[in-house]
């Protein structure tokens, strides 16, 4: 159960299992969404919709910065706010968004949620390919996030930055978990064998 205001990180080897959950929660795959807009998803209920930050970021590369801004913010004072925040957005607000920078994409793709937190976020990989200062600049956003009440699943590589804010952790083998439990649990021979795909100790 992922309860408001905490985070829930899933480690393992890069590949499917991690990515499979990441969509199931995300509503990509399977009928994650029941009557009445009820979403239920590792024990819990929420009354709306997750917002997804996939691994390819989420954003349409075609589309101008405005332009990807716009569609999740309506209200032009909430996109002036998010440029006011990101002054590297500002100044190429007209440019279409796949001209960014990886790490500049992932802060387009996570810059609307602080003006509209959700209630869950599902993050899959958010510091794939960014250099060491950006990807402190994602935890960053992740943390404030969680700070306004949203519940985080994070689905993460590097370990070491994110299990700085996860609450619990969750080890993924084979699209099963083998291990899940408070981060003070974690024992780092068993990290390292689920990196390495190897079967996880119970």
């Amino acid at each position: 159960m992922v309860s408001a205001g905490t985070s829930c990180r899933p480690p393992g080897p890069k590949g499917g299992a991690c990515r499979h959950h990441s969509r199931y929660g995300g509503g990509h795959i399977g009928p994650c969404v029941a009557a009445h807009g009820l979403l239920q998803f590792l024990g819990a209920r929420w009354f709306s919709p997750p917002g997804l930050a996939p691994e390819g970021r989420g954003i349409f590369a075609g589309l101008s910065i405005e332009e990807n801004l716009a569609l999740q913010l309506t209200d032009r004072a909430d996109r002036e706010a998010v440029y006011e925040r990101f002054p590297a957005l500002a100044a190429r607000r007209s440019v279409p968004a796949g001209s960014l920078s990886g790490g500049e994409q992932q802060l387009l793709a996570l810059a609307p949620l602080l003006q509209c937190p959700p209630a869950l976020l599902i993050a899959d990989e958010p510091s794939l390919g960014l250099a060491p200062r950006v990807a402190e600049e994602v935890l960053g956003l992740l943390t404030e996030l969680r700070g306004h009440g949203t519940a985080l699943l994070l689905v993460e590589e590097k370990a070491a930055g994110v299990l700085g804010i996860a609450d619990r952790v969750a080890y993924l083998a084979q699209g099963r978990v083998t291990w899940s439990g408070p981060r003070h649990e974690v024992d780092p021979e068993r990290l390292a064998e689920a990196y390495l795909g190897k079967g996880v100790r119970r």
